[in-house]
């Protein structure tokens, strides 16, 4: 198996190399390789989904929340819409 190091995943992956190795150390790079301060990663090995960013199904619940008040509020509803959009 060929082995990448992390400025080289970095690249191939568009982030920096430093969110590579905290992706390294919280272990969601399967197969990697540590020797000392420096982390092998295997060349082929996909960039991990990005957990920070927010699930989708959230958004859609404030959405929903969103409407449900513009619905139910006796307020000016183009000002909540202006607001909101």
């Amino acid at each position: 198996m060929e082995y990448i190091k992390v400025s080289k995943a970095a690249e191939k992956w568009g982030i920096s190399s430093r969110r590579v190795r905290v992706l390294c150390s919280e272990g969601k790079i399967p197969g990697i390789i540590r020797k000392g301060n420096l982390y092998l990663i295997p060349a082929d090995a996909p960039k991990p989904l990005d957990g920070r960013r927010t699930h989708p199904g959230i958004l859609a619940g404030i959405e929903a929340k969103r409407e449900w008040f513009l619905k139910g509020k006796a307020m000016d509803t183009k000002f909540l819409g202006e607001r909101f959009d």
